[in-house]
């Protein structure tokens, strides 16, 4: 077992936390799988949807920009990754295409850890001890982000 790495991040007063989770998910999509553990997976998932479509319309807007071809197709590159997103509640079980989980903080358990990032934005509603385990048992160098 490799080392896993964990962020700790912390919200300011008027930060939104499926806008911050969007943003950090736009630098880790293409790692990997992604799990996010929300207090309301449903309202979370479509929250973050929202906010994930804002960003790739600055996404677009940055590429109509750009004139250096280097970077305009690594924006392209970029942009065709976020739109190919599978966003999806079920398990990783149930719908192994998808690409970044929603579950909650109870269905940790239910989850197998083969996803190379993850999100807990709800650590007080998670056993310690489970989370523990589900960190431990992580691919090596998968990053876990855990929300204050």
């Amino acid at each position: 077992m490799g080392k896993v790495y964990i962020e700790q991040r912390e919200l300011s007063a008027n930060a939104r936390l499926a806008r911050d989770v969007a943003s950090h998910l736009y630098t880790r999509q293409l790692t990997g799988k992604v799990l996010i553990v929300a207090v309301q997976p449903r309202v979370f998932l479509a929250t973050l949807k929202k906010e994930w479509n804002k960003l790739i319309i600055r996404v677009r807007r940055e590429r109509a920009s750009v004139l250096y071809d280097i970077r305009a197709k690594s924006l392209d590159y970029q942009i065709a990754g976020m739109e190919k997103c599978i966003f999806t509640l079920k398990s990783p079980l149930d719908y192994p295409q998808a690409n970044i989980y929603v579950v909650g903080a109870h269905d940790l358990t239910d989850v197998l850890p083969y996803c190379m990032t993850a999100y807990v934005t709800c650590r007080a509603e998670v056993d310690p001890d489970l989370l523990q385990a589900f960190i431990n048992s992580m691919p090596a160098h998968a990053l876990v982000v855990l929300y204050a």
